[in-house]
């Protein structure tokens, strides 16, 4: 009969010892509520042989985790973060063209044509000769203000650049380190925490850019650019760093230092996560205005120089002269600017001919609504709309991007809470069980004392 009690005693022992350990489960689950890259744990219990002494012992810590469902969080952090970018980096260029104190450079150009209307009509010439050199210089400043913006928005934007390529570099480091700690850790259950944190940087990663993520033979995680460019190799990873291109106004190319100690540029190959977003705003819409604008002043002060050489000042006899300065062939829009000669003697605007003082008016007037861009489609008034209108449906657009990965982000973080998060109700539930099956094997244990006491006063 002792033989009996004392294995009843071994599995209020073991019983003990597993309750205990799906406590000790439950409390770390919920000390991790809420922490970032956190799988939950659980352990199974399972049933000891009779031979080997009865009763239950806890399974191995299990780490609930799905590779597919932290892929697809991943993928929707990059989407998500690559458009928020952009529409905050375009929002900046919306509220300029939105502002009130902003006068449309269509409605500057007008007021130039109007100009010139009233001189055609206006006995007083040489006062309206001085309005018309002042309403162009007007559109001059106008669009120099506007190119100005637009290129201090690349550069504002550029400087986020930078700065993620060292966030970027930061990561990078943190995740190889991991991966040796995990390497240098061959018990399963001790390589958890690290998982958890390592689950947790790669999200952070994606939050700058879209990267392949794949289970190493050590355990680890080895990375690369969606490109295929490889980031992190066990535990090693490559360096990022940003690098002004004279031919891109000076901004920023990004070049990776790669495992063969050659620097190659990725700028093309950052796509998605806030550093693709920027890239995408600064060298796609950004860069877009910025040569539409240029595109709109290059066609409208040529044909305008053309048209104004043909008249005569008002003289009658000296042809005349350029109406703007010189442009470069690189930064046209920031270099225009209306001729000196002209601002300091407006005298010198060939409006007549040789027939009428006035009779090129009607020649300059002409260029309002002609077709002077997209294949003589396209008047510069027109143009000028169309920038400030595409302003703001590439900010809407954007926007509504950002709306929709907003959503599917929301759905990918429930999916993988679902599968690996802490529920506080599941906890409690657990916890719950686990102290009762403990109370049994305990009060199990002291009836078993209880009973060996009383063989032994008796001396059996």
């Amino acid at each position: 009969m002792s033989t009996n009690l004392f294995s009843s005693l071994h599995v209020g022992a073991s019983s003990v010892r597993a309750h205990s350990q799906g406590i000790d489960v439950v409390g770390q689950n919920l000390a991790n509520v809420g922490t970032p890259g956190h799988a939950k744990r659980r352990t199974d219990f399972d049933t000891v042989s009779l031979s080997a002494g009865g009763g239950v012992r806890a399974g191995e810590l299990r780490a609930i985790r799905n590779e597919a469902l932290e892929t697809g969080l991943r993928r929707e952090t990059s989407e998500h973060a690559s458009a928020d970018a952009r529409a905050s980096s375009l929002s900046q260029v919306d509220r300029y063209f939105g502002d009130g104190a902003f006068e449309p450079l269509s409605g500057l150009l007008q007021g130039f044509y109007d100009s010139l209307s009233a001189a055609s009509v206006d006995g007083n010439l040489g006062s309206r000769r001085h309005d018309v050199v002042a309403h162009l210089d007007e559109l001059a400043a106008g669009v120099r203000t506007t190119a100005s913006f637009l290129r201090d928005e690349r550069r504002r934007i550029d400087q986020s650049l930078e700065g993620g390529v060292e966030d970027l570099n930061s990561l990078l480091q943190e995740i190889a380190q991991l991966n040796e700690a995990i390497d240098g850790e061959k018990d399963g259950a001790d390589q958890q925490p690290m998982l958890d944190q390592l689950t947790g940087r790669l999200v952070e990663l994606s939050e700058l850019v879209d990267v392949h993520v794949r289970v190493n033979e050590a355990g680890g995680r080895d990375v690369s650019l969606r490109s295929g460019e490889p980031l992190v190799l066990g535990r090693s990873a490559v360096s990022f760093r940003s690098s002004g291109n004279a031919s891109n106004a000076g901004l920023s190319d990004v070049l990776l230092g790669g495992f063969d100690l050659q620097e190659t540029d990725v700028t093309a190959s950052l796509q998605g996560g806030r550093l693709g977003g920027l890239l995408e705003a600064r060298d796609g819409s950004l860069q877009g205005m910025e040569q539409r604008l240029d595109e709109i002043v290059v066609a409208l002060a040529d044909e305008l120089d053309t048209l104004h050489a043909a008249g005569l000042e008002s003289d009658g006899v000296t042809p005349g002269g350029p109406l703007f300065e010189a442009r470069s062939t690189t930064d046209p829009a920031m270099d225009f600017a209306v001729s000196a000669t002209l601002l300091s003697d407006p005298s010198r605007l060939a409006l007549g001919d040789a027939s009428d003082e006035l009779g090129n008016v009607a020649t300059l007037l002409a260029t309002r609504d002609a077709g002077l861009l997209d294949g003589g489609t396209l008047s510069a008034r027109h143009a000028f709309d169309e920038l400030s209108q595409q302003v703001g449906f590439d900010v809407r657009q954007a926007e509504r991007e950002r709306d929709l990965r907003g959503a599917l982000l929301d759905d990918a973080l429930a999916s993988r809470e679902l599968h690996s998060g802490v529920s506080i109700e599941e906890s409690s539930i657990d916890l719950i069980r686990y102290q009762r099956g403990l109370e049994a094997a305990t009060n199990l244990i002291r009836q078993v004392d209880e009973m060996l006491d009383q063989l032994m006063s008796i001396g059996l």
